[in-house]
Formats: structure tokens, C-alpha cells, sequence
């Protein structure tokens, strides 16, 4: 088998007992139209995502879709959407709600999951809540240690002697 990306090639090294013999990345025990994929690729997906390797993760949606333009067109426009930057969040809740678009952009060309777009807007919500929290919790913390630094700082150093 032929890939057009070392990333590609190394993951079906790990996961090929796992595949379809005839379509790569397919669960065996299914279909090959049910575009069923032989593992959970989300950390695979994340991690390229991450180090910007989006030729990668467009090879392996390649696989795990049927291969139209429509789908095509799809994945390599869901690729390319990102938040602007004025939108206060981390890179990785960035990469996050890149694969949530990813995947919701998947389940929708594969068929027969009507609900992926209201799903995938729940879990981006989700996300971002989740990561608002981290980072107000975060914030409070910050300022209670400043506040308590302060309250030390003014009433002078604890001497233990006597």
C-alpha cells in the first residue's frame, strides 16, 4: 500500500491488523460502505492538527469517506476553518474545535447521522464552556495567591523567633 504521507504510512503500520484487507483504515467487520473506521483516529487526527501536518489528517479523511468531490471539496474547506484570532482561546482548544468541525464534517458525508451538525455545535459549545471555566478557575486562583502574597508582603516576614 501506497501512501502520500509518512504520517499515513506509520499509522496503518499500527492499525493495520485492525482494517478492512481491501480499503485501509475501514473496520473489517464492516461494510466498506458504512465508512466505519477500524479504531478511534481522534488523537492521531488532534495531534497533526497540532503540528500543522493537515495534509495528513486530509489523506486519512480520504479514506474513511466516500470519494466524491462534494467530499473533497468538504474535508479540504473543514481543514481550513479556523477561529479568528481575536477569539480569546488556547491552541489546543483551537485544535479541539478544528477536530470537532472535522469530525461533524465526516459523520455528515458519511450518511445516516442527521443530528452530526446539532451534535458537533453541542460539543464545540461544550468545549469552549469547559475551557472558559479552566481558565476563570485559573484566573481566581491567580488572584487569590497575588491577594495573599500581598497580605504577607504588608504585614512583614513571620520571624519564629522570640
Amino acid at each position: 500500500m501506497n501512501f502520500k504521507t509518512v504520517g499515513v504510512a506509520r499509522l496503518y503500520d499500527e492499525v493495520r491488523e485492525w482494517c478492512h484487507p481491501e480499503y485501509p483504515f475501514l473496520d473489517r467487520n464492516y461494510s466498506p460502505g458504512a465508512n466505519a473506521p477500524a479504531i478511534d483516529f481522534t488523537p492521531f487526527v488532534a495531534e497533526w492538527l497540532a503540528s500543522g501536518h493537515l495534509d495528513a489528517v486530509f489523506e486519512l479523511l480520504s479514506f474513511l469517506t466516500s470519494k466524491t468531490d462534494a467530499g473533497t471539496i468538504a474535508h479540504r474547506g473543514a481543514l481550513h476553518a479556523w477561529l479568528p484570532q481575536w477569539v480569546e482561546l488556547s491552541e489546543a482548544a483551537r485544535h479541539e474545535l478544528n477536530e470537532i468541525h472535522l469530525l461533524t464534517v465526516r459523520a455528515s458525508m458519511a450518511g445516516g447521522f442527521p443530528d452530526a451538525p446539532r451534535v458537533g455545535a453541542n460539543l464545540a459549545a461544550t468545549t469552549i464552556a469547559s475551557r472558559q471555566l479552566e481558565d476563570d478557575a485559573s484566573s481566581k486562583t491567580e488572584r487569590r495567591a497575588s491577594k495573599s502574597r500581598k497580605a504577607e508582603g504588608a504585614r512583614g516576614p513571620i520571624s519564629t523567633h522570640s
